[in-house]
């Protein structure tokens, strides 16, 4: 089971990530001669956002189609309709996942992406006390 650890800082579990088109995305586009670019980034894992998002200001989106619209909630606005993307996300240890991303306006902290419960429910997730760091398992 591919899996990968990180401290729990002051900000909460932060770890750099790397999020792509899909394989089939990436597969399509070079057999097309296209060129194919990635976007690394800082993400957070937010046990208590339902969906994960990404910084709708990222480059690499603009490669993509989106798969489809969704109406969410922020503190400034109760409905704010955004696009879904669906992404490979490359964690530490080069774990790879594939989902769906919501390309949301404005995220803080240095953040481009948060990693909710959709993602992490594929897989299990240990708080460690003593060590002060998260591991995921997929």
């Amino acid at each position: 089971m591919p899996s990968f650890t990180v401290p729990l800082t002051e900000a909460g579990p932060v770890f750099d990530v790397v999020l792509s088109p899909t394989v089939f995305l990436t597969e399509k586009r070079r057999a097309s001669g296209l060129a194919v670019y990635s976007d690394p980034g800082t993400a957070l894992i937010d046990t208590g956002a339902s969906q994960s998002v990404m910084s709708a200001d990222l480059e690499f989106i603009h490669q993509l189609a989106p798969a489809g619209n969704v109406l969410i909630a922020t503190p400034a606005a109760p409905a704010v309709d955004c696009f879904e993307y669906a992404v490979l996300i490359t964690f530490p240890a080069n774990v790879q996942i594939e989902s769906r991303l919501i390309a949301v306006p404005h995220l803080k902290h240095d953040v481009q992406c948060l990693i909710g419960r959709d993602i992490l429910r594929h897989g299990v997730f240990t708080y460690d006390g003593r060590s002060k760091s998260i591991t995921v398992r997929f």
